[in-house]
Order: C-alpha cells, then structure tokens, then sequence
C-alpha cells in the first residue's frame, strides 16, 4: 500500500510540474505573439522610418531631425561618424510602437520621443528642441522599454515647488543644467504633469481578448497604458479632469482590429464596444485623424 500511495504523489508531482510548466510556456507564447503582433505595424505608412544622422570629423555638427529636434555633438567625439535615429512625434507613430507617457507611475506631457543608436559608446551629445522648451519645466528622460510597456527614468534633477500663504501647493517647477545624453537608447524631454483636480476611471469592455488600449490626454500629450482589474476591465487612478479618448487596437493573424471613443470629464464609468475589423488604409486614416487632435 505504501508503495502504491508513494508511486500515486511521484504521478500527481510529475502531472503537477507539467501542468505549470505548459502553463508558463503557453504564458511565454502569449506575450510572444502580443509583442509580434505590435512589431507587425513596423511596416505600416505611419511608422516613422530611420534617419541616418551624419557627423563631422573636425568640427561641432548640429543635426536637425525631422521632428525638429537639434542634435548637436562635439567634434571628433565617435569613430562611426554617423548616428541613427528613430523619431516619434505623432500619436500615431507612438500607438503603433506601443509607446506611453509614464515615469514610475506619474503621467508626462512629452514633445516627442527618440530611439538613437551608433555603435559607439558616446557621451554629451545634447538634445535640443528647436521651439524653445523653458529648461524649467522639461526633463531629459531615458525609457526602458519591454515587450508591454516603457517606463520614463528623469535625468537628476531639483523640484522646486511653490505654496501660497496657507501652504497650499500652487505649482512644481524643475531646475535642469542641460539636455547631455549619457547613453544611447530611448530618450525624450517631457514634463510631469501637474494638475489640481483629478479622478478616477473605469472602463467596462464588451470583449476580453488581446488587444492594446490606451487614454489619450491630448490637452496634455499624454499617452497612458492601461491597466486591467480581475474582471479584465480597465482602470485608471488619478486621471486629469478633461476631455480624452480611449483607443483599442489589435493585430492577430494579419486580422486588425481598431476603435476609439470620446471620454467625457463628467462620468467615471463607461462601456467601451468592440473593435471593429479594418483594413491597413482605414487604420492608417483613422490614426491620422487622431494625429490632428494631438
């Protein structure tokens, strides 16, 4: 009998170990076609293409983008003489690359963000932002970047914040040196965003399956990933009282699903309805009438 208790918990540990290991594999493959899924749109008309940035041998060189940022870097400072950039200034070329405003869990305005790659290990090349930021307000931040989201790190810097007479918070300001990149990458210049008033949001959905939603603030130029509860609805904490849009989009078996509704600042729940199937031409025009709200 002890043998055969003994043989029954070997069976039931095996069966057991074999049950958890299909159910991170099947978890792997998952997230795996999500991430496929997203780099599919790489080849979209409105993903941003690669720009070759060439540099001078004995002289500062000042590059402008085509986004209108100026890249500016001392003279013979890398051997490779060129640098690449990936730029993304619209909404919809953030969409696309699954790009979001957060830094540790609070909401960035952003004018923009860049993948810069050479294959030298380069140091002080400033970014500057040809409409005159005020430094006071705009960070440099470096993104680290996985198959589901991007998360904003600041480059060092000092809060300032100002009270009135009663101690009341009246605004935050930051004080900078300057926009020198330490490391290649993806980097921007952004603000927090600061605001008073702030609510809540629920968002109940009429599907559950794989699809990447997003709050657009564009008052603000935020871009917030969403986060689900454990009915697989959406939530997001301390959201800005103003107008936005929640957009929902999917790419499964060359099948591409789209939609986007109005969020008004006057409710907290909302029912968002299902995608609907759309071709590359229909996505591409929709994105670019989101393009002219931002």
């Amino acid at each position: 009998m002890k043998i055969i208790i003994a043989t029954l918990s070997i069976l039931f540990f095996i069966t057991s170990c074999s049950e958890e290991k299909k159910r991170m594999n099947d978890k792997k493959i998952e997230h795996e076609q999500s991430r496929n899924n997203m780099n599919n749109f790489k080849s979209f008309l409105l993903y941003p293409k690669k720009q070759i940035l060439h540099i001078a041998e004995n002289s500062d060189t000042l590059v402008l983008t085509s986004g209108n940022k100026l890249i500016v870097t001392p003279a013979k400072f890398i051997s490779d003489k060129k640098i690449e950039v990936i730029e993304f200034t619209t909404l919809s070329s953030m969409i696309l690359s699954n790009l979001t405003t957060m830094s540790n869990g609070s909401i960035l305005c952003t004018k923009g963000m860049l993948n810069i790659q050479t294959k030298d290990s380069i140091k002080n090349i400033e970014l500057v932002l040809k409409d005159s930021i005020v430094k006071n307000e705009y960070l440099l931040f470096y993104g680290n970047k996985n198959e589901n989201n991007i998360n904003w790190t600041p480059e060092k810097h000092v809060r300032n914040e100002y009270t009135d007479e009663e101690g009341n918070l009246l605004r935050v300001t930051y004080s900078v040196q300057s926009f020198f990149i330490r490391k290649m990458g993806w980097v921007n210049v952004d603000k927090f965003l600061y605001c008073k008033e702030k609510k809540d949001l629920i968002v109940n959905l009429s599907e559950k399956e794989k699809i990447m939603y997003y709050l657009i603030l564009p008052e603000y130029n935020s871009i917030l990933p969403a986060v689900f509860d454990k009915e697989r609805n959406l939530t997001f904490k301390d959201i800005p009282i103003c107008n936005s849009l929640l957009v929902g989009i999917s790419y499964d078996n060359s099948i591409i699903k789209f939609k986007y509704q109005d969020i008004k600042a006057d409710k907290k729940t909302y029912s968002f309805p299902k995608l609907e199937i759309v071709t590359e031409e229909e996505l591409n025009n929709s994105l670019a009438k989101l393009d002219e709200q931002w």
